[in-house]
């Protein structure tokens, strides 16, 4: 378990370095929000740039997050697509987040009708999923945000497509048990060195960076998705992978003379206890996992959910 925090432009001026020493491990960056207005206008953070330079800068693996007010799919969808034109460029190690918690006031003048608490679980289900498909078909990991109790009761959260989820309750455990879950935001008063007055600070429970496994990355080598030589080396370095040893699992598919013989494998169930004993990880980092060693990560999933019900 590592810590991460979150922040925007209520924080000022963070002083990453500072927070990199604090033993802070990863950042996740409010890039934009969708206003309460009428218009549903999109606002990029304004200090979303300046905050990803300066974590980039301090060696912190960074993620983002949009603060989300869409009520229909287009809205959704809309939030998606300047959240990716936002990233353009940028390499993230942590998942992008879309953040649900809109329960603005209806009643105030000039602000939208509707907010997220009104449209009932399958809309805002829906909304998330056209969301999360798109920022995955945009090649970053997508991952929902929200407190225990909004993720619990406004989202069908067994059918929300991502594993990545991030759950805010600020109290001494977390008591979501919705689903599994891979970050918990215990507080929005905590002390970080580097970040003046309050911060929100979390506890992460998948490995970074958050990525593909050795062995994928390496397929994707030989199938020339990398490039080479000195390319290469540059691409994975700077997506948070581990050259060194991509090469060497191209260099042993390359050399390989003989088949290996296939594992033993244990049955969904046999696997399913061994997620919840923690042998597989979580998150982004148990589907790979599972995928790479030949299991059908939905079957595997179904039955730790029902397990844990």
């Amino acid at each position: 378990m590592v810590k991460i925090i979150d922040v925007s432009e209520f924080n000022g001026n963070v002083d990453f370095e500072k927070v990199k020493a604090a033993g802070i491990s990863g950042v996740i960056i409010r890039c934009g929000l969708t206003g309460y207005g009428v218009a549903k206008n999109k606002y990029i953070d304004r200090n979303f740039e300046k905050n990803y330079a300066a974590a980039v800068a301090a060696g912190l693996p960074v993620g983002v997050f949009w603060y989300s007010c869409a009520v229909t799919e287009d809205e959704a969808a809309a939030e998606a697509a300047k959240t990716i034109e936002l990233l353009a460029g940028k390499t993230m190690q942590l998942p992008v987040y879309w953040d649900t918690e809109d329960n603005h006031d209806v009643t105030k003048a000039g602000v939208a009708p509707q907010n997220q608490r009104m449209i009932g679980k399958a809309k805002l289900t829906a909304c998330a999923n056209v969301f999360l498909d798109a920022i995955r078909a945009a090649g970053y990991v997508p991952g929902i945000y929200g407190s225990s109790s909004w993720l619990e009761y406004q989202l069908d959260m067994q059918n929300v497509r991502t594993d990545n989820v991030w759950v805010a309750q600020y109290y001494k455990e977390c008591q979501y048990r919705a689903t599994v879950y891979d970050m918990w935001q215990y507080t929005s008063s905590g002390s970080v060195d580097g970040v003046s007055g309050r911060a929100d600070v979390s506890e992460c429970y998948f490995d970074i960076p958050l990525g593909k496994t050795v062995d994928e990355l390496a397929a994707e080598v030989m199938a020339g998705k990398w490039g080479n030589g000195t390319e290469r080396k540059v691409r994975l370095a700077a997506a948070g992978y581990d050259y060194d040893a991509v090469q060497a699992a191209v260099n042993a598919l390359v050399g390989a003379a003989k088949p290996v013989s296939a594992p033993v494998r244990k049955s969904n169930e046999e696997v399913a206890k061994e997620v919840l004993r923690g042998v597989w990880g979580n998150g982004g980092t148990r589907r790979q996992k599972l995928i790479a060693a030949g299991y059908d990560y939905g079957a595997v999933q179904a039955i730790v959910n029902k397990l844990m019900g």
